[in-house]
Order: C-alpha cells, then sequence, then structure tokens
C-alpha cells in the first residue's frame, strides 16, 4: 500500500497545509544529528579513519629518504593531505546540521506531515512536503537507529531508482505519485528519523486511523 505523496511549496506554513478541521495532535523533529557533532554512523567511521590515517602518515616520516628537503616535502604533504580530509569531514558534518535543522515532523489526525526546506551547503532552495495519510492496514514499523529509534509512517515510490529513507533523500520531479506499472517501482520508506518518542508515536498515529477508520 503507498499511502504517501509528495508537495512543493515555495514557503509552506502548516496551516496551508492542513485540511479543514484537521488537528494537530503531535509536531517535532529529529532528536539527533541536528548539532555539529552529533555524528552519524558513517561520519563516525570517516573521522575514525582519517585520525588512522593521520597516524600511519606521521609514523611513516622516518622511514623517508634523508636529505634533499625530503623529509620536509614529505611532511607538508601529509599535513596537507589530513587538512584537506578534515575539511571535507567537516563540511558534511556542517551540511547535515544545516538540513536537518530546515526539517520538521507532525502527526495530525489524519497524517503524518514531513516538511524539508533544501537547505545546506550543497543544496538551495527546494522546499517539500510529504504527507502520509494514516491507515490501519500500513505497517508502521519501528527501526532501531542510533541513539533513537525511527518510526516508518509511509511509503513512496519511483520509477527511476531506489532513494535512502527520509531525512538523507533528495526528492525531485520523479519522486512524485504516478500511474505507472507495478512491475517499475520501487518503493522508498517514509521516517520520522531519531525521534525519543517513537513508541509513543506509533500508538498515537495506530490511534488516529483506528478512530478514522470507525467514522
Amino acid at each position: 500500500m503507498f499511502n504517501a505523496s509528495v508537495s512543493y511549496l515555495d514557503s509552506p506554513k502548516l496551516e496551508e497545509l492542513l485540511e479543514l478541521d484537521e488537528r494537530v495532535l503531535w509536531s517535532g523533529a529529529p532528536d539527533y544529528g541536528r548539532k555539529l557533532f552529533e555524528l552519524r554512523q558513517n561520519e563516525k567511521i570517516v573521522a575514525i579513519c582519517i585520525a588512522v590515517g593521520a597516524v600511519a602518515m606521521l609514523l611513516a616520516l622516518p622511514f623517508v629518504p634523508q636529505g634533499g628537503g625530503n623529509l620536509t616535502r614529505a611532511a607538508w604533504v601529509f599535513l596537507t593531505v589530513i587538512a584537506m580530509l578534515v575539511c571535507l569531514w567537516v563540511a558534511n558534518a556542517l551540511d547535515r546540521k544545516l538540513l536537518l535543522s530546515n526539517l520538521a515532523y507532525f502527526v495530525t489526525d489524519r497524517r503524518a506531515i514531513i516538511i524539508r526546506a533544501q537547505k545546506g551547503l550543497f543544496r538551495n532552495g527546494d522546499v517539500y512536503v510529504v504527507s502520509c495519510r494514516h491507515s490501519v492496514e500500513f505497517p508502521y514499523s519501528i527501526r532501531k537507529n542510533h541513539p533513537y529509534a525511527s518510526l516508518r509512517v509511509g511509503t513512496l515510490f519511483d520509477k527511476d531508482r531506489k532513494r535512502n529513507a527520509l531525512p538523507d533523500q533528495r526528492f525531485d520531479e520523479r519522486a512524485r505519485l504516478r500511474s505507472l506499472a507495478p512491475s517499475t517501482w520501487t518503493t522508498t520508506p517514509v521516517e520520522f528519523e531519531n525521534v525519543r518518542e517513537a513508541d509513543y508515536l506509533h500508538a498515537l498515529i495506530r490511534s488516529a486511523a483506528q478512530k478514522r477508520e470507525a467514522t
């Protein structure tokens, strides 16, 4: 079952997105990753690799042939490479911080809504809304994540390529829901990622879905 849709707005306001008599039950954002040094697993691995590489380069310096300024040149090369890697790592962490700082989650009595402004070091301009209607049939699974769990609130499909779960993915026009042959679909889970209240939100959405089904 595909219960999500994507819309694009210049400057989305929540009150303009809500349907008549739709009520907001909860609002929030990722509880991890919005600060510069709240590192994700891949960022931690990269940091460890840079540290190991720096140590290995320093240990290799004594084996550089002496004379002719070889040692000085080698030291500068090593320092330049390490500095470039550290700058790239910091830029990636800063981009992640800026991106997640422009992400907001909402649960209403009808839908789970994700609003994200594509703002960061390497992106700018796009603002989109992912809207997932509650359904008693949808498997609202909880995925273990570090340090907090992620709650799956919907599914998108895309014929072109499989994308990672929000908020990592970058939607474009090809991510819109369309009438396509099922054989061309690839599915993309839509998640509230790294939220402390994953269990509470799971129960809240299931309860809202059951109430909508009963009316």
